[in-house]
């Protein structure tokens, strides 16, 4: 989560401080090549972690799929016990079912709130990408 909020605030930082920081520095194309250096590591490390928050999400998601297949499985075994007439049977499977309904219902909660997230770090990381090109640009007009 730690990379999470930290992605959040990438773009408002580098907003406010790139300029403040070139002015201030009495070598702008030295401290400018510090600061990408630096942001080319956090781009590594932001890569990493929304590589592994994009393989939990898959679990998730194969988590979800499966609990929604329970579902669908105990409501025809439902239905087949209701066509053999035995009433106890069903019964059971019919809390079974609703057991499993709840399991669906969380697994479906975290799945959704793990692919807000994962978007969100994908925006955060192409966000970065792009002002990693920003200082690029600016070191290649400086050196230039």
């Amino acid at each position: 989560m730690a990379w999470f909020e930290t992605l959040g605030r990438i773009p408002k930082i580098i907003e406010s401080n790139v300029n403040a920081v070139l002015d201030k520095c009495q070598d702008p194309t030295k401290m400018s090549k510090q600061m990408l250096a630096d942001y080319k590591s956090d781009l590594a490390k932001v890569k990493e972690a929304t590589t592994e928050m994009m393989a939990d999400l898959d679990i998730a998601k194969k988590n979800y799929l499966d609990a929604q297949a329970r579902v669908q499985k105990l409501s025809m075994n439902a239905m087949n016990a209701v066509k053999a007439n035995d009433r106890a049977a069903a019964e059971l499977i019919v809390a079974e079912k609703q057991k499993a309904e709840v399991a669906m219902q969380d697994y479906k909660k975290i799945y959704d709130n793990m692919l807000q997230q994962a978007n969100q770090m994908k925006a955060g990381y192409n966000k970065l990408v792009q002002e990693i090109q920003v200082l690029e640009a600016a070191a290649n007009r400086t050196a230039a």
